[in-house]
């Protein structure tokens, strides 16, 4: 049972000091202060050991029934008023005050400026939790302030749900404020707001007609002036960097890199120049399935583009047993590279690109390798190259030194992905577009005028 609760169901049952102490904590503990200052005030008028029985009232504890001079001395929260004390033992006793000859001051003239105070707001305790905020001024609804429905009896007065930290945030906005309980205050004694209100309490809008939208509670909708800073990028050094350019990490799902040149283009060549630039500043995964990583075609490729210092980034393998194996390696690194597509669907079957990839894990880089029949198609299905968020195709010419990478589709190029080619044989980045200088010709020499070399 919450603290509260059996706070309120006290009303007529017997209690003692220690179980009003023990209440108070957890009433404080909870963000009850009032109920809690009211609970340990009455503990401290019991004797220990003593057994009262609790009254309570619409504030809430009114103390235990007291007679004679003490039900005479208490108020109704166990306050000690003017005229008694408290003696050795507990007891009360009258003290009757000698009567001072005062000189009577004159009473001040009223003027125009002596009108009673207004607030901006006003707050009482809600038994449910947190406090009840009362006022004529629109405050922005938040987690911590939340406006009640209801219709209320007063025009224009708005009545607001706010937690222990909501309360602090609109004192601090607003100074001008009471405790309504307290003071025994009413709408009578708030300022009312005329036209759009105070200075900074209602936004001003073009239409007044339209309200902004709630703000949504679940993780999938945003509203638009909610919004989360910028993702960061990830580092990638190089000419690989250069030709991909900005690659986010994304706060939700990752970023998928299609990979698809016809046979023989140089495709796992790409891959160890573009992991070589990526474990830089990143953790690679490397599932190398067309050729085994132990095999002495993969360690000449190792040696020839991995740069020694950067091996340590780079976690390799040749077989992946299970979806399950795969989930806790991919969740351990930053970068996955795979070399095949289709050498993975064809020793775990199906897999969807979004399901199994893309939306399933937050912040990561994925590279897949898709290979190509002899006509140009893709093997399986075209669905993949389609799904990606960077697509890059491959040119295939008349000698490896001619082969080049070209984009299809990249959401983060920042310039025409027309004047971007990466030739695969130097692992560079070139502009097309731009004009070769010309080859300057040779100038013949002539010994004499008759004979030429």
């Amino acid at each position: 049972m919450s603290s509260i609760d059996t706070f309120n169901l006290l009303h007529n049952e017997e209690t003692s000091k220690e179980e009003l102490l023990e209440l108070s904590g957890r009433l404080q503990s909870d963000g009850f202060y009032e109920e809690a200052r009211r609970a340990a005030y009455i503990a401290s008028l019991i004797k220990k050991g003593e057994v009262i029985r609790i009254e309570l009232k619409a504030q809430g504890l009114n103390g235990p029934a007291h007679n004679g001079l003490a039900k005479e001395a208490l108020d109704g929260c166990g306050r000690l008023k003017k005229g008694f004390v408290f003696i050795k033992g507990g007891k009360i006793k009258r003290v009757q005050k000698k009567e001072q000859k005062t000189k009577e001051k004159p009473k001040a003239t009223p003027t125009k400026n002596d009108k009673p105070k207004k607030y901006d707001f006003i707050y009482e305790v809600s038994h449910t939790g947190g406090y009840i905020v009362k006022s004529f001024i629109k405050f922005e609804e938040t987690r911590s302030v939340k406006k009640r429905k209801g219709n209320f009896n007063v025009k224009g007065l708005r009545e607001y749900k706010v937690t222990e930290i909501g309360l602090k945030g609109l004192k601090k906005k607003y100074p001008n404020n009471s405790y309504g309980n307290k003071h025994e205050l009413t709408s009578k004694d708030l300022k009312k707001a005329k036209g759009q209100g105070l200075k900074g309490a209602v936004t001003k809008r073009e239409d007044p007609t339209v309200k902004p939208c709630p703000i949504p509670n679940d993780g999938m909708l945003r509203r638009m002036d909610q919004r989360m800073k910028k993702p960061p990028l990830f580092k990638i050094a190089g000419e690989t960097g250069k030709f991909l350019q900005a690659i986010e990490k994304k706060p939700m799902g990752s970023v998928v890199v299609v990979l698809s040149t016809p046979q023989g283009t140089g495709k796992t060549t790409t891959a160890y120049k573009w992991i070589n630039d990526l474990a830089k500043d990143n953790r690679c995964l490397f599932l190398s399935l067309e050729e085994h990583p132990d095999s002495a075609l993969a360690l000449e490729k190792e040696d020839a583009y991995i740069n020694p210092k950067v091996k340590s980034n780079i976690i390799t393998t040749g077989e992946v047993p299970n979806l399950d194996v795969l989930d806790q390696w991919i969740k351990g690194h930053d970068v996955i590279v795979l070399d095949s597509w289709q050498k993975l669907t064809k020793k775990l079957g199906r897999l969807d690109l979004d399901s199994d990839f893309r939306k399933k894990y937050n912040g990561k880089v994925f590279v897949f390798i898709i290979q190509q029949t002899t006509d140009g198609k893709v093997k399986g299905g075209s669905d993949i190259v389609f799904d990606g968020d960077v697509i890059v195709l491959g040119h295939k010419g008349d000698s490896f030194k001619e082969n080049y990478l070209y984009f299809d589709k990249n959401r983060y190029t920042k310039v025409d992905l027309q004047q971007l080619h990466y030739n695969i044989s130097t692992g560079k980045v070139y502009n097309p577009m731009e004009k070769k200088p010309e080859e300057k010709k040779p100038q013949k020499k002539y010994d004499s005028w008759l004979e030429v070399k």
